[in-house]
């Protein structure tokens, strides 16, 4: 029998071919931690391997202790995942994590109420700390509950009207964690790789260098998880720390993606990086910052194998972006497309329709027209998500833009589904203008002659058309 169990749900993203699906990073840390521990666990996910109520109820019986992750758009859905094992078996223990539950813990274990414990920001000591308490109880679900005003911090625990909650620390020294848990390779097989290529010959994993993030976006919710430590919004791994893990990636592993919120927070500490790759000989791609990027950092990233780098824009209109704390200028932006185009470096931008209250149809003309402009390798054209704990989320209550009854399900960043817009655009409008931008971009001649390049196989063309029909998808429905 297995001590814990953790979970990835389903995504809601399963009809839009052009999406990647990359390791859960998360539970692979909480796992590595577990196990390093000596407490077994397995990872199920649900992302990448398909969903069944027998596979999930066979490993469920197996286990312990359960610990879900869940974003805010699948939270619905994994309460009714914990509702069917709590339905067979009610003495497991069940946790749920993620971004929502550390936006807003109490109203999350009182709407999710299939969960026993809710687990608030990071967890990887919290979790070990869980198994030694549950054990010290004999693994005795109603025993446990007779003393939960000792569970360790990092919980919330709702049982019969009580509630306690001991915040936990941030964890500072990351160096200290072991790295995370890649024995379920094999379920990433044949996934699209987010970045370089949907060739079956390249194998990826992503890499964490850094937690957390020095700026402030209006819609990022990195702090809720990350919350500020004696002020600190960021924690750096060591040179010698990532290097470490660099040198075991490469043996399995032709490409990694540097999953920061942006690699450039230090500058000089993102050249350190960037020549561990070239002096280990392995591709890479990462996020920056336009903030902080110049000249000669864009050409040691190309010159040590960068593969993609990929920049928030958020919104072709300055004064949106001054209102998204996106405070870079216009001129900045076409002057660093106009350097990585110079260095032949693959530059993917996002954007987001529907971003902050006061967006309108001619901000989002704005957006339209810089894309074009700048020509970015691709485009991630979102729907603006006003997620729990962000200053995006309380203004949209404020405006009372979202509806009194929200249906976390529908906060998606793409589809026709939406029910909360704009002051100037309504929710079909929004979907109409994403799909629009998308399809203007992607039928612009160099796009098409761009991804040609890249088609090796049948199976990529079968992939490219999917993705056609994806977008074609995208706010379809009641067009006038």
């Amino acid at each position: 029998m297995m001590d814990v169990l953790l979970v990835r749900p389903p995504n809601l993203y399963a009809g839009y071919s052009f999406l990647a699906s990359n390791p859960p990073l998360n539970l692979m840390y909480l796992s590595s931690n577990l196990k390093k521990n000596n407490i077994d666990t397995h990872i199920l996910d649900f992302e990448i391997e398909k969903y069944s109520e027998e596979k999930l109820l066979s490993y469920a019986k197996e286990a312990k202790i359960i610990g879900f992750t869940s974003l805010t758009n699948t939270i619905v859905k994994t309460n009714e995942l914990a509702g069917i094992i709590k339905k067979h078996y009610p003495n497991k223990l069940l946790v749920l994590g993620g971004s929502h539950v550390s936006a807003m813990p109490i109203q999350s274990a009182e709407e999710f109420y299939n969960f026993d414990l809710m687990a608030v920001g990071e967890s990887e000591y919290a979790i070990v700390e869980l198994v030694r308490f549950f054990q010290k109880n004999n693994n005795d679900y109603n025993k446990f509950f007779d003393n939960i005003d000792e569970v360790p911090s990092g919980f919330l625990v709702k049982r019969d009207g009580r509630m306690y909650f001991n915040p936990a620390q941030r964890i500072s020294d990351l160096d200290a964690l072991p790295f995370p848990d890649r024995s379920s390779k094999y379920i990433y097989k044949g996934t699209i790789i987010r970045g370089v290529s949907r060739n079956k010959f390249v194998s990826s994993t992503d890499i964490l260098t850094s937690r957390g993030c020095p700026f402030n976006c209006y819609f990022c919710a990195v702090d809720v998880v990350f919350r500020s430590h004696q002020h600190k919004r960021i924690f750096f791994r060591s040179i010698g720390n990532i290097e470490e893990e660099i040198k075991l990636l490469k043996n399995n592993y032709n490409h990694i993606w540097i999953a920061d919120s942006t690699l450039n927070a230090n500058p000089s500490r993102a050249i350190e990086i960037a020549e561990l790759f070239g002096k280990n000989n392995i591709l890479y791609s990462c996020n920056l910052n336009i903030k902080g990027s110049n000249r000669k950092l864009l050409k040691k990233l190309k010159d040590t194998g960068c593969q993609q780098i990929s920049v928030g824009i958020e919104s072709g209109n300055e004064e949106i972006r001054k209102k998204l704390n996106k405070n870079i200028s216009t001129e900045e932006i076409i002057e660093f497309f106009k350097i990585t185009r110079s260095l032949k470096l693959r530059t993917d931008a996002t954007f987001i329709v529907g971003s902050h209250p006061d967006e309108s149809y001619d901000d989002v003309m704005d957006t339209m027209n810089l894309i074009l402009k700048i020509k970015p390798a691709s485009v991630g054209i979102m729907i603006g998500i006003p997620l729990p704990g962000t200053p995006m989320f309380n203004d949209f209550l404020k405006y009372r833009l979202l509806p009194s009854n929200i249906d976390w399900e529908k906060f998606t960043y793409l589809g026709n589904d939406k029910n909360f817009g704009t002051k100037y655009l309504t929710p079909l409008q929004i979907a109409q203008l994403q799909r629009k931008m998308m399809m203007k971009f992607y039928f612009q001649p160099y796009q098409i002659f761009d991804k040609m390049r890249f088609i090796t196989s049948f199976s990529q063309i079968r992939i490219y058309f999917s993705a056609f029909l994806s977008l074609m998808g995208l706010g379809a429905k009641n067009e006038n």
